[in-house]
């Protein structure tokens, strides 16, 4: 298991404060979370 990258971290920041501020659309999460999926991916290519 890795620790998540600054990049990983700052998209889970935004979703979490979106979401408590009550101005996190459906599309917004859609879209940040695809970006998340896509850091991931890049991280772990060497090793897929």
């Amino acid at each position: 298991m890795r620790l998540p990258t600054d990049e990983e971290v700052k998209i889970l920041d935004e979703i979490n404060e979106k979401e408590k501020n009550g101005t996190l659309t459906p599309e917004e999460r859609e879209r940040l979370e695809k970006r998340l999926g896509e850091v991931v991916a890049d991280e772990n290519w060497p090793f897929v």
